[in-house]
């Protein structure tokens, strides 16, 4: 059996790092995501994460390797050894076994006119999958697939569908201008254990979907992969979609620029179309960490699902969408918004309508510039208890059209004690400190927090009365809290400034074509989440709260 031992890469100078750095110890300190509960989630059973940060896949004893290229095959080859690879993917695809751990390997540097075939098998077990991967070295496999789907499964009737890995590919619809309704992967009924890593998806209405019909998708972990540009004439375009779901796994993604188009007719931006949309109705166990989710088209994640932790927001209209399903929101940063159109203008760091027991801790949410109305820092709405905010940064979140914008806002109805301490809710460039609903006496309990506005006439709003910071704490009855602007190391840094200080171009373009060349041959610490997140949270002097 020949083993693949080679990895694509983008073309470009090749940097080792070392795993771990970041905040919360970076992907060292997340290796539970493939075996160890966390708190709130399910386990996310399988092959474990090694120290460099990739899934430690590798041939079985048993394994069949079968080998594909473009350029060099013929159908007539075995298919069993570089040197005599198979042409099609469809001529690969017969030589897979169903229930063994498989390996059908494409030719880095190769495109193909041509999907997956509909992917009818299975791997063994947890420990040994099915692996769709890649061989020998320079850009990934390319499947261009025009108006239809890169790859389909689905558990039907006696058949499961499980134990499948699709690492290091590059699916693209090339020719969709807005009207295919295809996925790019498609994930649909009770497939359980399947793991996309270091792929890279682009151009689909959806470019990933899991949804269960009858039985419901379980434990899909999706890692280290490149989600770009989703477009629809529909005016609902996702990169990621899940819905009647199970213990969903998103970690160390690039998500940028999902569910519009400024150049495409009929692509725009809608209320309807995401980076992210996980229904918060039907679907469990949603881990999302350790991202970068950039520019969707109304909202970054959308909604949070149960732990939601060290992803980077960049100017989504929503950074972070909660919903009844969210449980922890912690140590994310979120820097600047924007409008979804000249219809819909936002400015919304963390916003959305909650249940019980939520916890938001840690976050960052820092100059809100872009977006010109509905600008809030963190918003909260709907029929909570037990909710505890804590620990974290709102800094400059402003509108431009007034200063009207508050750095927190709790609305809705809370039916239990709503704890809010040690937050530092600053606006210099004037703005509302906190904008709440009044609530029978003693449902928020306040402590610790400071607060600062250039503006200091009417900092609070208790709808329909205004008051000041010695007002509100007759009112509140806060204690150990303070009014006056904190004293930061460098609080003005922003991915522009983060951008500089690399020796690259200042913008928030350059950032993302740097980002969205990240693949395992060419993974740069310094375009990662945890790199920026550390740099951002450096400038406030603090660091990301333990759990």
């Amino acid at each position: 059996m020949e083993v693949p031992l080679a990895k694509c890469h983008s073309i470009g100078v090749i940097v080792v790092v070392a795993a771990g750095m970041g905040i919360c110890g970076g992907a060292q300190a997340r290796q539970a995501s493939s075996g160890g509960s966390l708190v709130g989630t399910a386990a996310f059973p399988g092959v474990p994460v090694g120290s460099d940060g990739w899934t430690a896949l590798s041939p079985q004893a048993d394994s069949r390797v079968v080998y594909v290229s473009s350029s060099a095959g013929n159908d007539a080859n075995t298919g069993l050894s570089a040197a005599a690879p198979k042409r099609t993917l469809a001529a690969g695809f017969g030589l897979m076994r169903d229930g063994y751990p498989d390996w059908m390997v494409l030719r880095c540097g190769d495109s193909w006119a041509e999907a997956l075939p509909w992917w009818g098998k299975s791997g063994r077990s947890l420990s040994a999958p099915m692996v769709i991967g890649s061989y020998g070295t320079g850009e990934r496999p390319l499947l261009l697939t025009g108006l239809g789907y890169a790859f389909q499964t689905a558990a039907l009737a006696g058949s499961p569908r499980e134990h499948v890995a699709l690492t290091g590919l590059h699916f693209w619809a090339h020719t969709n201008n807005g009207t295919s309704t295809a996925s790019g992967i498609d994930i649909t009924n009770g497939v359980y254990d399947l793991l996309i890593e270091n792929c890279y998806v682009e151009q689909y209405g959806v470019n990933i979907a899991a949804e269960g019909i009858e039985t419901r998708p379980t434990n899909i972990k999706i890692r280290r992969s490149i989600v770009t540009n989703a477009i629809s004439t529909s005016g609902r375009s996702t990169g990621m979609i899940f819905g009647h779901a199970d213990n969903i796994l998103i970690e160390d993604c690039v998500l940028d620029h999902n569910g519009w188009s400024e150049t495409i007719p009929g692509c725009g931006p809608t209320i309807f179309s995401h980076n992210v949309y996980i229904n918060p109705d039907n679907t469990t166990g949603v881990v999302m960490r350790g991202s970068i989710v950039a520019r969707g088209a109304a909202s970054g994640v959308r909604s949070s699902g149960q732990l939601c932790e060290n992803n980077l927001c960049l100017q989504n209209p929503g950074g972070i969408v909660l919903g009844p399903d969210t449980r922890i929101v912690r140590n994310n940063v979120v820097l600047d918004s924007r409008d979804i159109d000249a219809n819909n203008p936002r400015g919304l760091g963390i916003d959305g309508t909650i249940g019980a027991n939520v916890e938001i801790y840690g976050n960052v949410l820092a100059h809100q510039s872009t977006g010109t109305g509905n600008t809030k820092g963190i918003n909260i709405g709907g029929v909570y208890s037990g909710l505890l905010l804590h620990d974290n940064v709102v800094y400059d979140w402003v509108q431009s059209v007034n200063n009207q914008a508050p750095a927190m806002a709790l609305e809705g109805a809370p039916a239990t004690q709503v704890r809010v301490f040690n937050n530092h809710l600053q606006q210099p460039s004037g703005a509302l400190y906190q904008q709440f609903q009044p609530v029978p006496a003693g449902m928020y309990s306040y402590s610790g927090n400071k607060y600062f506005s250039s503006t200091n006439n009417s900092p609070f709003m208790e709808s329909p009365s205004w008051m000041n910071y010695n007002q509100w704490l007759a009112f509140s009855h806060e204690t150990g809290s303070s009014f006056g602007a904190v004293s930061y190391p460098d609080p003005n840094r922003t991915i522009a400034t983060y951008m500089a200080s690399l020796g690259g171009s200042p913008t928030l373009d350059a950032f993302m074509t740097e980002a969205r060349r990240q693949a395992k041959g060419n993974w740069r610490a310094q375009y990662t989440a945890d790199a920026v997140a550390t740099y951002i949270r450096d400038g406030f002097g603090v660091h990301a709260v333990n759990p």
